[in-house]
């Protein structure tokens, strides 16, 4: 999917969260799609409620410990980057 495509799917999510915040299609669809874009910390917040509302939903879980992984990896390569310019 185009990058444009995915911004305007996140838009349409955010849309149906506004009508119902407990949407938990659009909740999770939202989730994919900013993992998608690289923007992990909105995605991981979206895994989050999506656990809050199913508890059971796999692909969550396995999502949260990916995207955690990546940021603390990104973190950590962001704080490297910085001691070698000293």
């Amino acid at each position: 999917m185009k990058e444009s495509r995915r911004e305007k799917a996140i838009e349409d999510c955010t849309k149906a969260l506004e009508l119902n915040p407990n949407y938990l299609k659009a909740v999770k669809r939202r989730a994919v799609l900013y993992e998608e874009t690289d923007k992990l910390d909105e995605s991981l917040e979206d895994f989050k409620k999506v656990l809050e509302l199913d508890r059971t939903d796999k692909e969550a879980v396995d999502a949260i410990q990916v995207n955690l992984v990546c940021i603390i990896y990104c973190v950590g390569v962001f704080e490297y980057f910085f001691v070698c310019l000293d």
